[in-house]
């Protein structure tokens, strides 16, 4: 489960980037850009509003080293 102190600013950086082509990356770097690192328990909530899988979406975040 997200940290509550997370969960309304990763609310708000993932309708930020509603509608947008290939979010995932962009919404990586905000999170990123946010918290210095893509905390684990964000995963499953960005992979959940993109319609993707975990496994998808932390393989994205275990590939780019930024």
């Amino acid at each position: 489960m997200l940290d509550d102190a997370l969960s309304p600013r990763l609310a708000e950086i993932l309708a930020a980037h509603q509608g947008l082509e290939g979010p995932l990356l962009p919404i990586l770097h905000a999170v990123q850009a946010e918290w210095g690192h893509v905390p684990e328990s964000a995963i499953p909530v960005i992979a959940r509003a993109l319609n993707l899988g975990r496994a998808e979406v932390h393989g994205v975040v275990s590939f780019y080293h930024d």
